[in-house]
């Protein structure tokens, strides 16, 4: 038999307010109720019809297998990104939610198909999303040869894009722009996006149109969508869970989250983007070769933690105490600083990994032995937002 809404039951009880039968052994009994009783009764019933939500039966949002390209309309540009749903994940109702950022000349495409993410999301039954940044045309000192060189690709606007002051990456100007070839100026004449604001707009699309459960949203970024992934680790703490960075730095100020959470930051030994920026300014016989996978690591290259794990202390509210684990994972070797002592007494951390033989690539089983997914999925399965 078809169960009724709580709207439906109790409109089929009004209805039968004006004669209730009693069922006796001597048959079926009419009585009438007094016209007293039927205004109390009324009352009560029509009570209840509104603390049903008023009617409402639309049914929920749900889930359809496959991988949607979806187009959103923000700051007069197209955003795209991808949403990947398992195909057992279409039987299910408010699963988890992870998003995937590329690196600098990436796309939303290029790490649905290299990432993990897309088979870690089959494997553990999660929806994945996979955003792209748009194209700029700006300067950067890649080398850091003291002259920023002109750049056209995509970059997320992580904290130093369209920054004209030393550490930023200025925009090019209208001259600069009007040497590029048509179809370029059409990807790259435009001014810096808010993709913090791009973010949420994904969410809100997400959350409207698929069954997802809100207290369980991860992000996982690479290189620049690294650095994204921190800024959202300070500005929208509130809507993830737990977040994660590999071989990016913070480029916005450290300020403390509005919610402690908890944070990985990752990070290859033979990063060599990491390497040319930890060594600036060192001599050359001071210069590390490779990031160590010991307890020296904060003395050796007192530049990682001045950039990248101080900031995220901040940020983080945790004190600048730590446990160090060596741990084999897949073969590799790795080194492991886990700072769990909060300043705000919430029981968050932050876990630094640093992964030998690792060059600035993002682990997938392929390109190295560990999968940085299955690291990740083992660390953000049990965070959730309160």
């Amino acid at each position: 038999m078809m169960a009724l809404s709580p709207r439906l039951r109790v409109w089929s009880l009004l209805m039968g307010i004006f004669s209730i039968r009693f069922f006796t052994m001597q048959g079926v009994q009419n009585v009438f109720l007094s016209q007293a009783t039927k205004q109390a009764m009324t009352l009560f019933l029509l009570s209840n019809l509104i603390a049903c939500g008023g009617g409402d039966d639309t049914p929920g949002p749900s889930n359809t297998a496959g991988k949607h390209e979806h187009v959103l309309e923000l700051e007069d540009m197209q955003r795209e990104f991808i949403v990947y749903v398992p195909e057992q994940v279409a039987t299910m109702q408010n699963v988890p939610l992870l998003f995937m950022f590329h690196g600098t000349t990436g796309t939303g495409e290029k790490f649905y198909n290299i990432s993990y993410w897309r088979e870690k999301a089959d494997q553990e039954n999660f929806i994945a999303v996979f955003p792209s940044a748009l194209t700029y045309c700006y300067r950067e000192d890649t080398d850091y040869d003291g002259h920023k060189e002109l750049r056209f690709t995509t970059k997320w606007a992580s904290g130093e894009l369209g920054n004209t002051g030393d550490e930023g990456l200025p925009l090019c100007t209208a001259d600069e722009l009007a040497m590029l070839p048509p179809e370029k100026q059409a990807l790259a004449d435009h001014p810096l996006k808010d993709d913090v604001a791009f973010v949420d707009a994904m969410l809100d699309f997400i959350l409207a149109n698929y069954s997802i459960d809100p207290k369980h949203i991860y992000a996982s970024g690479f290189s620049n969508g690294g650095g994204m992934v921190i800024r959202l680790a300070v500005e929208r703490s509130e809507r993830f869970a737990a977040l994660s960075a590999s071989a990016g730095v913070i480029r916005v100020p450290p300020l403390p989250a509005a919610r402690a959470h908890s944070f990985v930051f990752a990070v290859g030994a033979e990063d060599e983007a990491g390497l040319l920026s930890f060594n600036q300014g060192l001599p050359a016989n001071e210069q590390a070769l490779s990031l160590p996978l010991d307890e020296s690591l904060f003395t050796v290259v007192p530049a990682f933690k001045h950039m990248v794990v101080d900031p995220l202390l901040e940020v983080l509210q945790l004190k600048d105490i730590s446990i160090f684990e060596s741990a084999l994972i897949n073969g590799v070797q790795t080194g492991q600083f886990r700072f769990a002592n909060s300043m705000v007494g919430e029981g968050n951390s932050l876990t630094v990994i640093i992964m030998a033989g690792l060059e600035h690539q993002y682990p997938n089983g392929h390109n190295h032995p560990i999968v940085m997914a299955d690291y990740l999925w083992d660390f953000f399965k049990d965070k959730r937002l309160p």
